[in-house]
């Protein structure tokens, strides 16, 4: 899955991606992800685990 974040288990039933270290844009998302789960924003959560999936990275 070459330019995308890739999905692994977290230990819950679902999956969620995991934010490419080394890139910024992917652990502002992490960050804000994490702070919506302890907030109990499960909308915020989706859409941060989105965003991650969706971040291309520039290969070269």
């Amino acid at each position: 899955m070459a330019g995308q974040c890739a999905p692994c288990a977290t230990g819950t039933a679902e999956r969620e991606p995991v934010p490419r270290e080394g890139c910024d844009v992917c652990q502002a998302l992490h960050r804000q992800r994490e702070s919506a789960r302890r907030a109990g924003h499960p909308r915020t959560v989706r859409s941060r685990n989105a965003e991650i999936a969706a971040h291309s990275h520039e290969e070269g």
